[in-house]
């Protein structure tokens, strides 16, 4: 019997593992329904299936909306991430690099040649100057609209050093990894904590997207009385309002489209 495209997902790159997935079998859906199941862009799934990453401008919404495409279609997004992360040349099959703060890659020893070792400078320059980018159309932004973004993260989170217990005395159910909207931190009295794998997105009240992240488990996010989020799985998150733990503003894989974090809207979910 001839082996199927899915049997073969090894050989397979990460777009054509997608669109298999939605295309193959009894289970067939369309690229608008899943634009609006997951709140992305049709054009950005397409992107995807057709391995065309570049339509897809910043690293973190390119791997971000990756993740939960897969989680959706039932793939291993461990596998579709890395997959898209050999194809981008962010790591070889002959080295161990370490990405977007997870665990780094075990391969094999690194080669010796020149040219991995010019493309691994590339790689570090070419993210200096996009930090430098980022740093002077933050500043830029923060002249043109104030306040606007004083609730926004750092891209890429900020590793805890160890387990710590946050504002007003919570006690996490899991160490955190990761802490987003670190300027809300001290004065935050909304806090998210991801169990699982989720996609979030907060904007402020004027509708600008402040926070925007694939979060996982142990990963906090510090919240102002406010603003609007929208959520790709509920039960992945645990809520935190004035200090005090309250019940999942809903079940797993649960979508969520513009919550508003006020204390009294959360406590009535």
């Amino acid at each position: 019997m001839t082996e199927t495209n899915m049997e073969l997902g090894q050989e397979m790159t990460a777009g054509q593992m997608m669109k298999e997935a939605r295309t193959a079998g009894r289970r067939k859906r369309e690229l608008p329904t899943l634009s609006r199941v997951l709140c992305i862009k049709q054009e950005f799934l397409e992107a995807l299936e057709e391995d065309d990453f570049t339509r897809i401008p910043e690293l973190v919404y390119l791997l971000g909306f990756a993740r939960n495409y897969a989680m959706e279609l039932e793939l291993d997004p461990d596998v579709v991430i890395e997959k898209i992360k050999r194809q981008i040349g962010l790591i070889k099959e002959e080295d161990a690099i370490e990405i977007e703060g997870e665990e780094p890659t075990v391969g094999k020893a690194p080669a010796k040649s020149g040219g991995v070792l010019h493309k691994r400078k590339g790689i570090i320059i070419i993210g200096a100057a996009a930090l430098c980018c980022l740093c002077a159309l933050g500043a830029f932004l923060a002249l043109q609209y104030g306040g606007a973004l004083s609730t926004m993260a750092p891209e890429d989170g900020n590793l805890a050093a160890e387990p710590v217990e946050g504002v007003v005395g919570i006690k996490y159910n899991l160490p955190i990894k990761r802490e987003y909207g670190l300027r809300n931190r001290d004065y935050a009295n909304i806090v998210l904590q991801a169990t699982g794998t989720t996609w979030v997105q907060v904007k402020n009240a004027a509708g600008t997207i402040i926070f925007e992240h694939s979060m996982t488990a142990g990963d906090v996010y510090y919240a102002l009385s406010g603003s609007i989020a929208t959520i790709g799985n509920a039960g992945a998150l645990d809520v935190w309002v004035d200090g005090r733990e309250i019940p999942k503003m809903g079940a797993d894989r649960q979508r969520l489209l513009d919550v508003v974090l006020t204390p009294e809207n959360l406590e009535k979910h």
